[in-house]
């Protein structure tokens, strides 16, 4: 088994930061995120980003990748994969949600969100 990072990043749109907070710890239990850094102010007002790096064994990226679609795919329908060819050598990948009117997410005031899969051992 190998050891890999995973990071989880989400931006979520609301009022205040209780209503922000309240909307990433909804995020976070539907895809089973651990350890989520308290939300911050994001580019533009009324947007808030949060995010955590965690770290699991695995098999392969491609097993631990699919794991983490699954899980995000509780959060929204449609992710758009990326990097997938680096999957053979081990390399990172990552996919990313983007809120719209065709793509609505499963959490109100989700509005993006990337998870993102690399080999510990490509840490510096």
């Amino acid at each position: 088994m190998a050891r890999f990072n995973i990071l989880w990043r989400i931006v979520v749109e609301a009022v205040d930061v209780e209503e922000a907070q309240a909307t990433a710890d909804e995020v976070a239990r539907l895809a089973g995120i651990e350890g989520m850094q308290p939300v911050a102010r994001y580019e533009e007002p009324p947007q808030w980003m949060t995010d955590v790096v965690m770290s699991e064994e695995a098999e392969e990226t491609a097993c631990l990748f699919g794991k983490c679609l699954a899980r995000a795919g509780r959060l929204g329908n449609e992710w758009l994969a990326a990097a997938l060819s680096d999957l053979a050598e081990g390399g990172e990948c990552y996919a990313t949600f983007n809120a719209s009117e065709r793509n609505r997410p499963k959490v109100a005031g989700l509005k993006w969100a990337l998870v993102e899969v690399w080999a510990a051992s490509h840490d510096m």
